[in-house]
């Protein structure tokens, strides 16, 4: 597994996995970033919103996620199921209501 030295690293990473030519090759996958209502995504185990609310450790993540997208770095799209629920991006998610951010890029993954 490999390691990144800051949060810029991994973003960066996750950048360039989730490039558009990726997006539209992929078969499961919707063939666009959409920009979704932050109020429309579900998240489906709202304990782990709570764990994360209590630790330490990812609030500092959440505060630094926040910060880097108030500075202007650009973060991979939150993946989502077709009933809205997040998959992936949890962070992304509470980073952007921290920011008071109305709407947020997402995916669809269809299974």
């Amino acid at each position: 597994m490999k390691h990144y030295q800051t949060s810029v690293d991994l973003i960066l990473h996750q950048q360039n996995f989730w490039n558009e030519d990726f997006i539209k090759d992929g078969d499961s996958f919707s063939s666009k970033i959409e920009l979704i209502d932050i109020n429309d995504l579900v998240i489906f185990d709202e304990g782990v919103v709570l764990s994360y609310l209590k630790d330490e450790k990812e609030i500092i993540i959440i505060q630094e996620y926040s910060n880097l997208m108030l500075s202007g770095v650009a973060f991979p799209p939150i993946l989502l199921s077709k009933d809205n629920v997040i998959l992936d991006g949890v962070h992304r998610y509470l980073a952007s209501k921290n920011n008071n951010y109305q709407q947020i890029p997402c995916i669809r993954v269809f299974f």
